[in-house]
């Protein structure tokens, strides 16, 4: 469970793809260790999971002409 939380700290940091990866491989582990849920690491690795989960990150593209990339729906 310690590399899990070691991992997890770093979840904030990673794209979108490595959270559902790391999230697929902890429940992976926890479907295979049903005991792991009782361990005192597990609800801070869920924890960590649940923040890097709600963090929105937003990109500034300065090229960017004001052109609309799709056109309205009518």
């Amino acid at each position: 469970m310690e590399s899990f939380l070691a991992e997890s700290i770093t979840l904030p940091d990673v794209t979108a793809d490595s959270l559902l990866r790391f999230n697929a491989k902890f429940q992976s582990f926890i479907a295979a260790n049903p005991d792991a849920k009782s361990d005192k690491l597990y609800s801070e690795i869920q924890e960590n999971i649940q923040s890097a989960s709600l963090i929105l990150r937003i990109s500034i593209d300065a090229d960017w002409d004001g052109t609309d990339i799709y056109e309205p729906a009518e």
